[in-house]
């Protein structure tokens, strides 16, 4: 029982012994402890770095350390370095470096200090919590990294705080801090940091600032937030999952690699960020919406390189002018992507390993020029590329890269045999569609007008509607295809002269002359002013095998069809017939002309024939040719005027330009370009159409 008593009571006495207070004088304190296994120490009075380098060279059991009623002052030895290659140290600052590594577990820094220098407490793994004074305004380089802290407050006081600062502080799990810049490697490799509360005077967030912060789940900041640049890496391999950079409404300034290899979910940048380093959200996984402001004219290099799960379709702004190399490389779930019309020119590999791609809407006429493999890893083949036009489409057609893809062209609606017309030939190619003749060309898309998925006589009466109501502009995108173009013939629609009474009405027939065969025709008919077209007039012969006959609400676009695809019998001869009547104010001597002649083919292909005109004479006048008579009609491509005198004849064109044209007696030809002309010849007036 002695032998125990005397134990205990010697290990109090050295408790007791090991917590020393001391009234201290400035380089002093070595003389003032003789015990060197001290483990708490308060100290009062003054110090300056000579002090520290005691504690820290020989007070190697020292825990806790108090100096909260201590000033530090300034010492400095001209002699000889104190402490690494440092002569001077100031007055109320933590001496940089010389307690750094030490096993303090608990420190009270003076209520007077206003510094902590460089390194001053680095590698003081010991100390899980310190309290930094109101009277503090800066902090030195790496001052607290590698330490034991668990949070940090720094007093708005602190203006300036140096790099690396709190780095690979691996316990520390919030901050808070309202200095002007976040430093650069502030918080580098803090693996526990969750939550980070910026003041509103930050405007920088440093290189690497938060770089391998994988706990960090928040980053707080208040609306009226100054933050204008992120700097390369500062986020690169950290948790900014619920980082809103879009909150960051000064943001100007976004640095190489600054979001790289985080878990940040949302890339939509404010409109003022002017400056996006190459990589920013390079294999950014978590990534799913990004949206870059018009001021990002050159997307860099990896920029959203291997952020898979992004799946923005209208990422880039109109006014962006190039795309760098691997830019999106791998983002394989973005499905539809949208490159602007000011696009010149995208890099090598990259759009690769897209794989998810079905839709590239492509804004620009001219195809931009490509790097090397833009598309690797992309099977093109079955992936639409939507263009603005068919110009559009052609040039992406011919383009290197770019015509692997399914392009779009924009078809008329009705041009069911894809000659870029819908006419009277797209009526029977949907008649034999819908008899199971084979059929080839037959663009299903442009031939299910109501959307059904069927092609049935809703089609046809739709197209129809189209051809008698002139309907342009009916478009609808599909894929392209080489158009064929419609063949010409010298057959025609003919029309014969003929006499009317004034007030009455006269049956006329109109006679096809073909070598070929058709299933179908289709032409305008010219009336001069005061004759019409009888409503339900228009009748068959022999010769129209069954056709259907319609005529538009205009009175003069004819269509006659085969619901049977049957051909015209025969070779020449009356088709049809219909009734004109004529005003009672009539002008005789007019004509009346048939254009715009098309014919469906046995193949149903457009065929182009030719048309024909009548001279209109009063009933007492039939088949008579006065010496004033002149017929202006057209053939083809040609104007002809046939004259008993002659004369000189005004041509004028649609666009109003006219040209004389000397006519001799008898027959006159002149070759004409495509379009309207209204000729004027010996006081009158004819309407030609020159195809």
């Amino acid at each position: 029982m002695r032998r125990l008593f005397f134990t205990l009571a010697t290990l109090s006495l050295t408790l007791v012994a090991n917590a020393l207070e001391v009234n201290n004088t400035a380089g002093a304190l070595k003389s003032n402890i003789s015990d060197l296994t001290t483990t708490t120490l308060t100290v009062t009075g003054t110090v300056d770095a000579r002090d520290f380098k005691f504690i820290a060279d020989e007070l190697l059991e020292l825990k806790t350390l108090d100096l909260s009623q201590a000033q530090i002052v300034a010492f400095t030895d001209s002699l000889k370095p104190l402490s690494g290659t440092t002569f001077s140290f100031p007055a109320d600052e933590l001496p940089a470096g010389i307690l750094m590594g030490t096993d303090l577990t608990s420190i009270a820094l003076p209520s007077t200090l206003q510094s902590i220098g460089n390194s001053a407490l680095a590698g003081c793994t010991g100390i899980t919590s310190i309290t930094l004074p109101e009277t503090l305004t800066s902090i030195g380089h790496y001052a607290l990294s590698g330490s034991g802290i668990e949070t940090i407050v720094i007093p708005a006081t602190v203006t300036t705080i140096g790099e690396g600062t709190f780095a690979h502080c691996f316990a520390l799990t919030s901050a808070t801090l309202n200095t002007t810049a976040v430093p650069a490697y502030a918080f580098l490799g803090n693996t526990a940091l969750n939550s980070v509360t910026l003041g509103n005077q930050v405007e920088v967030i440093g290189k690497s600032a938060f770089n391998g912060c994988t706990a960090l789940q928040a980053l707080n900041v208040d609306t009226d937030n100054a933050i204008k640049t992120i700097e390369a890496e500062a986020f690169i391999g950290a948790n900014a999952q619920n980082i809103d950079l879009q909150a960051l409404t000064q943001l100007a300034s976004i640095g190489s690699w600054a979001v790289s290899g985080s878990n940040i979910a949302d890339a939509n940048l404010p409109a003022g960020v002017t400056t996006l380093g190459k990589g920013a959200f390079y294999y950014a996984q978590n990534l799913t919406g990004a949206s870059l402001p018009t001021a990002i004219v050159d997307i860099p290099e990896y920029t959203f390189a291997g952020a898979s799960a992004l799946t923005a379709s209208e990422m880039l702004a109109e006014g962006v002018t190039s795309i760098g190399d691997y830019a999106f490389f791998n983002n394989d779930n973005v499905s539809v992507f949208t490159i602007p019309a000011s696009v010149n020119y995208i890099g090598a590999w990259a759009m690769a390993g897209m794989t998810g791609l079905d839709t590239l809407n492509v804004m620009s006429v001219t195809a931009p020029e490509l790097g090397d493999s833009v598309w690797a890893g992309i099977d093109q083949r079955p992936v639409i590329l939507n263009p603005v036009s068919n110009e559009a489409a052609d040039n992406y057609e011919k383009a290197e890269q770019w015509k692997e893809f399914y392009v779009l062209r924009y078809y008329l609606m009705g041009d069911a045999n894809n000659d870029m017309t819908v006419d009277i030939a797209d009526i029977n190619t949907l008649v034999a569609r819908i008899l199971e003749k084979p059929v080839d060309p037959f663009i299903f898309q442009s031939s299910d007008l109501n959307g059904d998925n069927e092609i049935d006589i809703a089609d046809i009466n739709a197209i129809i509607n189209i051809i008698l109501n002139d309907i342009e502009d009916y478009y609808r995108k599909v894929k392209a295809r080489t158009p064929k173009a419609g063949v010409m013939t010298d057959d025609c629609v003919q029309i014969n002269d003929f006499s009317i009474e004034r007030g009455k009405t006269q049956t006329i027939e109109l006679t096809l002359s073909n070598n070929d065969q058709y299933a179908g025709v289709q032409f305008d008919v010219e009336l001069p002013e005061g004759l019409q077209i009888v409503p339900g007039s228009i009748k068959g012969t022999s010769r129209d095998a069954g056709y259907s006959f319609l005529l538009n609400n205009a009175g003069n676009r004819i269509i006659a069809f085969s619901p049977d695809d049957e051909a015209f019998t025969g070779n020449e001869g009356a088709i049809m017939s219909f009734k004109v009547k004529a005003t009672d104010d009539f002008n005789y001597g007019s004509t009346i002309s048939i254009n715009n002649v098309v014919f469906s083919n046995s193949e149903h292909h457009r065929v182009v024939g030719n048309g024909s005109y009548a001279q209109v004479s009063t009933i007492t006048g039939i088949d008579d040719m006065t010496a004033t008579t002149d017929k202006v009609y057209a053939y083809g491509s040609t104007l002809v005027i046939e004259s008993a005198n002659g004369g000189v004849a005004q041509v004028v064109a649609m666009n109003g330009m006219a040209q004389e044209v000397n006519v001799e007696a008898g027959r006159s030809e002149v070759d004409l370009s495509t379009g309207f002309y209204v000729v004027r010849l010996n006081g009158n007036s004819y309407k030609v159409t020159i195809k």
